[in-house]
């Protein structure tokens, strides 16, 4: 649940303080990209208009005024897919999901298991590996290969 009290906006990053990351117990420094600093920049600005936001830290709230959690951004994914028209062929996706997408392209694009755990804030490879998939392009190389 994040807040803007975290939120470095000339360093880009986000500072989350130990004991407030889910499952992890220590200081994370979160680096954003330039696209998400401007967009977060713009998305400050309305929220200083924004009524429920005057005695809240938080930066996001919900429409009944609370921070999210996993059922809120649960509800928000099925409802972007339902939207899009995407099917979720039997299988369910969740907000953890994009943890796995977000471990597998990160180790697509750097083949370090080190960086996933970074990204994701795992404390060993081993358990950053869990996130790591084989993509269908990766499948598709290997076949062009053989």
């Amino acid at each position: 649940r994040l807040r803007v009290s975290w939120y470095n906006q000339k360093e880009g990053t986000i500072q989350i303080p130990a004991g407030k990351a889910v499952k992890n117990d220590s200081s994370w420094t979160v680096q954003l990209s330039d696209r998400c600093v401007d967009l977060l920049d713009r998305w400050l600005e309305q929220r200083d208009n924004i009524s429920k936001y005057e005695d809240s830290d938080r930066i996001w709230l919900n429409r009944e005024g609370n921070p999210y959690n996993s059922k809120n951004l649960n509800n928000i994914v099925d409802n972007l897919m339902d939207e899009a028209g995407i099917c979720q062929k039997g299988r369910k996706f969740n907000w953890s999901s994009f943890r796995h997408s977000v471990g597998t392209y990160a180790y697509e694009q750097t083949r370090s298991l080190r960086m996933v755990a970074e990204m994701l804030r795992q404390k060993s490879t081993a358990a950053a590996e869990h996130y790591v998939h084989i993509t269908p392009e990766d499948k598709q190389e290997v076949v062009e290969k053989i």
